[in-house]
């Protein structure tokens, strides 16, 4: 499912497409009535797996709407339009102003010491969290640690995640 600029999906208008993913696209949102920005990820897997897929894709924004940490994104609204289903979550912008992954930052040239060792321990703050609450993530990797303008990561990508008894 790929969504158009300036289309209205639910109560939200599509600024445009922030990525893509194993389950679905993510797109860059703008409620309509409140002026609100947010992330919105649409679920875009078909075939034979799509009900199993669609299922998880639905586990993981009611998974994220529980959790409320600064270090994790959250899901505040959740639907299906047109046959498609999608959820929108907190759009973390990045220092540079568009939003920015732990994956994206150069290769080459140092960061510093500090700065990684922050990232760290945001992302295990995250987790803690995320642990408390009887969920395993399953998925950290650099693609999915956000960092926010304040320079601190946040934790999003539940999509694999499991909850525990």
């Amino acid at each position: 499912m790929k969504l158009e600029t300036d289309c209205i999906v639910g109560n939200y208008r599509v600024v445009g497409p922030l990525g893509a993913g194993g389950m679905g696209s993510v797109y860059e949102v703008e409620h309509v009535r409140l002026g609100v920005r947010y992330a919105m990820k649409v679920f875009a897997a078909e075939g034979k797996d799509a009900a199993f897929l669609r299922k998880r894709f639905f586990a993981e924004g009611k998974i994220l709407a529980r959790l409320d940490h600064p270090r994790i994104v959250r899901v505040y609204d959740m639907d299906v339009t047109d046959g498609f289903a999608w959820f929108t979550m907190d759009y973390v912008e990045g220092p540079s102003g568009k939003p920015q992954t732990l994956a994206d930052l150069p290769t080459s040239g140092a960061t510093p010491e500090a700065k990684i060792a922050g990232w760290y321990d945001d992302v295990r703050e995250a987790l803690d969290v995320v642990h408390a609450a009887g969920i395993v993530h399953r998925d950290v990797k650099l693609e999915n640690i956000l960092i926010g303008q304040d320079g601190r990561a946040v934790l999003s990508d539940f999509g694999v995640s499991r909850i525990v008894d």
